[in-house]
């Protein structure tokens, strides 16, 4: 299940469950840092003793702040992007707030972020069905051929909408030299109020041929935001 927006969210998710396996929390734990682009720490959660497993991103080093919490632990051990922790269940309240603060520090007024390999940036004329065509005979796309990821700077977004299940978003993309294109960004249905918000932003995406009352056209396929700096 989604927790919240993810701009809504702390810098570090520091989350226990009687019901979660500690084998499992691991694979959990990189699975909603993948989601929500922060680090997690996931619990294993008994009456005395917690187990569990932190995954981390780019900037906020999980085993060196771990480290810095020793005092509340029992044990831990591992690099900068995963550790694994046990402690006494009453200390995890103090271990979220210890993490929080150290997150924080970290961040500054940073939003936490995955890094986001991307293979070409285009200005606001090249998203085109030429484009489209040049990029589509690196095809077949797959595993060890992916398909191509680009950037785009310096855009507004406008006439952000939501689609009717509220699970995805569909916008227009401005560009300074007034290029105009149309957006999707399927599953980005909870960043409505953050792009809404944003003003000027880049865009990661990758191109998507599609069909608008008999004519094709190019249309971004959107992986991320982020405000343009």
């Amino acid at each position: 299940q989604h927790l919240r927006v993810r701009s809504t969210l702390p810098p570090v998710l520091v989350l226990a469950d009687e019901a979660w396996h500690v084998g499992l929390v691991g694979l959990a734990a990189s699975k909603l840092v993948s989601r929500y682009a922060r680090p997690v720490v996931l619990l294993s959660q008994s009456e005395d003793v917690s187990r569990g497993s932190a995954r981390s991103v780019d900037g906020f080093d999980i085993s060196a702040a771990l480290e810095r919490c020793r005092d509340l632990l029992l044990d831990h051990g591992g690099h900068s992007a995963a550790a694994g922790l046990t402690l006494p269940t009453e200390r995890i309240a103090e271990l979220e707030a210890r993490l929080l603060q150290l997150a924080s520090e970290a961040f500054g007024d940073r939003e936490p972020a995955l890094p986001l390999d991307l293979d070409l940036e285009l200005h606001p004329f090249q998203i085109s069905l030429d484009t489209w065509e040049v990029l589509s005979r690196l095809e077949p796309f797959g595993h060890g051929n992916p398909v191509p990821r680009c950037l785009l700077r310096n855009v507004s977004a406008v006439d952000v909408w939501r689609t009717q299940d509220g699970r995805h978003l569909r916008f227009t993309v401005v560009a300074g030299d007034g290029t105009i294109r149309q957006a999707v960004w399927f599953e980005g249905g909870e960043e409505y109020e953050r792009l809404r918000r944003m003003g000027r932003i880049d865009i990661a995406f990758t191109l998507r041929r599609s069909s608008w009352n008999g004519q094709d056209r190019v249309e971004l396929d959107v992986i991320d935001v982020r405000p343009t700096q």
